[in-house]
C-alpha cells in the first residue's frame, strides 16, 4: 500500500477546499503569484483525491496507473473539469473586479490568466465555455483603456487651463470660458462604459469622452489616433479572449495619473505635472 493509498479521501477533499479557499483569499488580495500557486495545490488535491478510483487517465500532463473502466475515467474528468470551471470562474471574477480596488500588476494578472486559460485546454474545455469565463475580464479591459482615455485628456484640460491663464491673466473672461467648457464636458462625459458593461460600445464612449469643441485641428487628430490606439488594443483582447501582452504592459505604463501626465507628454508634448 502506497502513502496516497493510506490517506483516508476526505483528508485530501479537505486539503483541496482549503487550498481553493487560500486561493481566492490571496488572489482578492491582489497576490496573484500565491493565488496561482494555491489554486495549482488545489487541483492537484483533486486530482489525488480520484487516483485510487482510476485505471489509466492522460490529462494536464499527468499518466497514471488506473484500477476502473475508461467510463469512470471520463467521468472523473468531466467532474475534474466542473471543479477547474469553478475555480477559473472565481480567480477571473477576482482579476477583474479586484481591479476596482488597487490592483496587482496588468502583467501579473495576464500571467495568471494564461496559466488557468492553459489548465482549461488540457481539460477540453470549448473555446466557447472559455470566452464566456473570461467575459467580466474583457469588459473590464475595456473599461480600464477608458479609464486611461479620460484620465489623460483630464490631465490635458488641466495643463491646458493654466496656459491660457498664465498667457491671458489680464483676462478671466478667457479662461472663464474654459474652464465652464471643461466642466460641461466631465458632465457630458460622466458616465463611461463601467456603467454598462455587457453592452457598451468602446468607440462611442471614447468619442462621447473626447472634448472635440475644446481642440483644435491638429489636437482633434492627435485624439482620433489615440482612439485608434485603445481600441486596437481592445479588440486585440476581444479576439484572444483575455488579456494580450500589448494590453497588459499599457495598462501598467498608463493606468494611473502619472501615466496619464506621461502619455500628455508623447501625444502634445506638454508637461501636466509641471503645474503647480
Amino acid at each position: 500500500m502506497t502513502y496516497l493509498d493510506a490517506l483516508p479521501p476526505y483528508a485530501l477533499s479537505l486539503a483541496a477546499a482549503v487550498f481553493l479557499l487560500l486561493a481566492g483569499w490571496r488572489a482578492w488580495e491582489n497576490n496573484i503569484k500565491t493565488a496561482t500557486f494555491f489554486g495549482g495545490l488545489f487541483l492537484l488535491c483533486t486530482l489525488l483525491v480520484y487516483f485510487p478510483q482510476l485505471d489509466s487517465i492522460n490529462a494536464i500532463g499527468v499518466n497514471v496507473k488506473l484500477r476502473k473502466n475508461l467510463d469512470r475515467a471520463q467521468d472523473i474528468l468531466d467532474q475534474l473539469k466542473q471543479l477547474a470551471v469553478i475555480n477559473a470562474k472565481s480567480s477571473y471574477s477576482q482579476m477583474a473586479w479586484g481591479n476596482r480596488m488597487g490592483n496587482s500588476p496588468a502583467t501579473e494578472r495576464a500571467d495568471m490568466f494564461d496559466a488557468i486559460n492553459d489548465q482549461l485546454i488540457a481539460l477540453k474545455l470549448s473555446e466557447a465555455d472559455r470566452r464566456e469565463l473570461a467575459q467580466p475580464i474583457v469588459e473590464f479591459i475595456g473599461v480600464d483603456l477608458y479609464v486611461i482615455y479620460k484620465n489623460v485628456f483630464t490631465r490635458w484640460l488641466f495643463w491646458k487651463e493654466h496656459d491660457i491663464a498664465h498667457r491671458n491673466g489680464t483676462d478671466g473672461k478667457l479662461v472663464q470660458a474654459f474652464h465652464d467648457g471643461r466642466s460641461d464636458w466631465l458632465r457630458a462625459s460622466a458616465r463611461g462604459p463601467g456603467d454598462e458593461l455587457k453592452y457598451y460600445d468602446l468607440e462611442s464612449f471614447l468619442r462621447k469622452a473626447t472634448p472635440a469643441q475644446m481642440l483644435d485641428a491638429n489636437e482633434r487628430v492627435i485624439a482620433d489616433r489615440f482612439i485608434s490606439e485603445i481600441l486596437s488594443l481592445y479588440n486585440g483582447c476581444r479576439k484572444k479572449g483575455g488579456y494580450t501582452h500589448d494590453a497588459a504592459l499599457y495598462l501598467d505604463k498608463y493606468d494611473n495619473i502619472s501615466g496619464a501626465d506621461r502619455k500628455v507628454r508623447e501625444l502634445f508634448g506638454v508637461e501636466p505635472s509641471a503645474i503647480p
